[in-house]
């Protein structure tokens, strides 16, 4: 995957597809349903090498949270709470 090839703006919506993928993939393990009604909150981050990094907070009906973050599509994390 090379950045360089991709606006910044193709490169968030990329980001965002890829963890809301490997989000879904997570958490269909348990009463993936909820998903459905998640509203999503973005915000963006640096880590501390100074890269930009994508965040993404699901929140459900009752405030649970899931986050997840990345600085490239090969390097997603996945921080369910």
């Amino acid at each position: 995957f090379n950045k360089s090839k991709f606006s910044e703006t193709d490169f968030r919506i990329i980001i965002l597809k890829v963890l809301e993928n490997r989000l879904i993939a997570i958490k269909r393990k348990i009463k993936i349903e909820i998903l459905k009604n998640l509203s999503r909150l973005e915000s963006l981050a640096r880590n501390r090498g100074g890269e930009k990094m994508i965040i993404v907070h699901f929140y459900d009906s009752i405030k649970n949270v899931y986050s997840v973050w990345a600085n490239n599509v090969s390097d997603v994390i996945e921080n369910p709470q």
